[in-house]
């Protein structure tokens, strides 16, 4: 049997996956570039966890270490995601 925790992390971990693809795409279409592109990137990921985590699924934070370590749940692969797709897209629609 999972622990309920680990459902809710791992959740939160692919929940961060599909953001990052879905925004990769966007950003690569769009076309976003730069700082600028990176930043929304993480305040738009950070902002649907946080909703997700106090709208639909009303967790005390302090159960998983704190609002912090929710964040971080799977951020850095989101990135990564998020990167990959962007520079894929963003490179094969926007340069000659």
């Amino acid at each position: 049997t999972c622990d309920p925790q680990d459902e809710f992390l791992d959740v939160i971990y692919w929940l961060r996956q599909i953001l990052g693809l879905l925004c990769g795409i966007v950003w690569g279409i769009i076309p976003f570039s730069g700082i600028a592109g990176l930043l929304i990137f993480f305040a738009f990921n950070a902002l649907v966890v946080y909703v997700y985590m106090n709208s639909f699924q009303k967790v005390d934070e302090e159960e998983y270490g704190g609002m912090m370590e929710i964040l971080k749940e799977g951020l850095m692969t989101s990135f990564a995601t998020f990167l990959v797709a962007w520079i894929i897209l963003y490179s094969a629609l926007h340069y000659n």
